[in-house]
């Protein structure tokens, strides 16, 4: 029977199915979560009517985490050799899946809210990281391929586009993620811990709306 190698057309379309789902998914997660900053109280007691969407945002996530991490399998295939890239996308998998799990416990009653908190951090960091490594691999193996190779390795590869969307994305949850680690050396309700949380969610708001989009661009690419 003929193998297909790495990047076949058959493969590709693996890619751009799961990516879909992926970017889908996550994409009404983020809108579940939004809402429900916008319209719900989610520290308070007012209007409870929109309160479901945070738990929906929780659903959203769980049920993701399946096609994520097969669409994150099939990235790293999409440009090995990349051990890089292997090593994040095994650990992010398995942060996810853990992530995933104390979700469900705590919807059934059974985690609380900070245990969550605890799980999902490390989740986004690798979750970021990955994108990263995999945005400057892509761009990586691009240039240093001959001409007449990189046309023949198009299919099979990020475009050089959704490689630079990697880095921007994966760059700025990072940095988001270190300037909030870095308000909790100013003491609670001061200026300079509101300072830095304000500067770390506009690269937050970057990284956590260019993420499922990257996956929805990478589905409906055209190699």
């Amino acid at each position: 029977m003929e193998r297909h190698p790495a990047g076949t057309s058959a493969e590709t379309a693996s890619v751009r199915a799961w990516a879909l789902v992926t970017g889908y998914v996550g994409v009404a997660s983020a809108l579940a979560l939004v809402l429900f900053f916008g319209l719900s109280d989610p520290f308070g007691q007012n209007l409870r009517t929109w309160s479901w969407l945070g738990p929906a945002n929780d659903v959203l996530l769980i049920v993701m985490v399946p096609a994520q991490a097969v669409a994150m399998v099939l990235v790293w295939r999409a440009i090995r050799p990349a051990p890089i890239v292997a090593g994040l996308t095994w650990l992010t998998i398995a942060a996810l899946v853990a992530a995933a799990t104390v979700t469900a416990r705590m919807l059934a009653g059974a985690a609380t809210l900070d245990t969550q908190f605890m799980f999902a951090v490390p989740q986004i960091v690798l979750m970021f990281w990955w994108l990263l490594a995999v945005g400057l691999r892509a761009l990586r193996r691009r240039r240093d391929a001959a001409p007449d190779a990189a046309r023949d390795a198009a299919p099979d590869a990020l475009t050089r586009g959704l490689a630079r969307w990697a880095v921007i994305t994966g760059g700025a949850g990072l940095a988001a993620l270190l300037l909030f680690a870095l308000a909790y050396v100013f003491p609670a309700e001061s200026a300079g811990r509101l300072a830095f949380f304000v500067i770390g969610g506009v690269p937050g708001a970057v990284a956590y709306l260019g993420f499922p989009v990257w996956w929805l661009m990478l589905g409906v690419r055209r190699s």
